[in-house]
């Protein structure tokens, strides 16, 4: 009896223990991307509402336009992802390849060690660390028509 009740302290300890170090963690809710409309609630074209997205400043950065209009969106939080394929920042050069295919290859000679795969008819670029080939920002802007459309 006092080994069933030891162990039931212990457990009990434990599970206390961890609740309140979870307690102490600030909750991080994920954000959704929609490409060529919009991060969560800031959509492209649009006056960005009062507040919205203050918290995360640090994660993501606006561009304007005309009229305070939102012009594009750039992510670079693994807190966020797109709404069909659950690519995010942090994720692999072959996710994108995978659910988006070839995209147009930009390379900044002011930032060597970064390239851009752009999707323009979908709204969409993701910068790419050269060497770890990982995605280190989503960019979200008006989609445009492929030159061979216009």
């Amino acid at each position: 009896m006092k080994k069933i009740f030891g162990l039931a302290s212990i457990l009990f300890i434990l599970l206390l223990s961890f609740a309140i170090i979870q307690a102490g963690k600030p909750l991080i809710q994920e954000g959704i991307i929609f490409p060529g409309e919009g991060v969560d609630d800031i959509r492209i074209g649009e006056v960005i509402p009062e507040g919205v997205l203050w918290q995360r400043k640090d994660e993501v950065e606006l561009k304007f336009g005309d009229g305070k209009r939102v012009k594009e969106v750039i992510v670079r939080s693994p807190y966020f992802y797109i709404i069909r394929s659950r690519v995010r920042v942090g994720g692999s050069i072959d996710v994108i390849l995978r659910f988006y295919g070839e995209g147009e290859l930009e390379v900044d000679k002011r930032v060597p060690e970064k390239i851009m795969i752009r999707y323009p008819s979908q709204g969409i670029d993701f910068e790419i660390s050269k060497y770890s080939k990982q995605i280190t920002g989503i960019r979200i802007y008006q989609p445009t028509l492929p030159k061979s459309l216009k």
